[in-house]
């Protein structure tokens, strides 16, 4: 527990196969705050850093696809008419935009019913490209508030909470890091998608 950076490297006999990992840690004493460990950290910034293990507090699923696809969702969506994307103004060269399909287990979200009987959750979606030096390219961020009758919430439990994310991404290799949380409870659901954009 000497504060440094140890190095992680893992490797396989068969190198066919593209490797994601935590490439290290800081060997620090645990609950006490340092400039690399300052103990109690945000859920959305633990859940989004870039080959973490998946959070699963919260089931959803996810599916990435071109803008271009056919697909009747992607065909369906509001896509914003200018850059998607925080970092959108800043990449270069050929861009591609792809949409990111939310469907999150409304079973994991906190709702807090009010007097008059409406049910309120505070959800929070994420999605950040990293690239192969494992840095941010892109990435959205958007809190959405729910406020359901009685019925809806009904409806909803029955389903799924739907969100739809444009992102803008340059050719490359990218990790897609998709989280949900839900900021009521500090719970948050996590994975990351592979996505390989060649070049135009």
């Amino acid at each position: 527990m000497n504060g440094q950076f140890h190095k992680l490297q893992v490797r396989i006999d068969n190198g066919a196969y593209n490797l994601a990992y935590r490439r290290g840690y800081y060997a620090e004493a645990p609950g006490k705050s340092t400039a690399n460990n300052p103990g109690k950290t945000n859920v959305i910034a633990q859940a989004a850093l870039h080959g973490a293990p998946p959070a699963t507090q919260i089931l959803f699923q996810a599916r990435v696809l071109p803008a271009t696809d056919r697909s009747v969702t992607v065909q369906a969506a509001r896509l914003p008419s200018g850059p998607a994307g925080e970092m959108a103004g800043t990449l270069k060269g050929p861009i591609s935009r792809y949409v990111i399909e939310v469907q999150v287990d409304p079973h994991g979200i906190t709702f807090e019913e009010s007097p008059e009987g409406a049910h309120r959750a505070d959800v929070e979606f994420a999605v950040i490209a990293y690239g192969a030096d494992e840095k941010r390219v892109n990435y959205f961020e958007r809190g959405v508030e729910l406020n359901l009758k009685t019925e809806q919430y009904a409806q909803l439990m029955a389903r799924r909470i739907p969100a739809l994310v444009a992102l803008d991404l340059p050719a490359g290799n990218f990790a897609l890091r998709i989280v949900v949380v839900d900021r009521a409870a500090s719970r948050a659901g996590s994975l990351e998608v592979p996505v390989t954009i060649a070049a135009r």
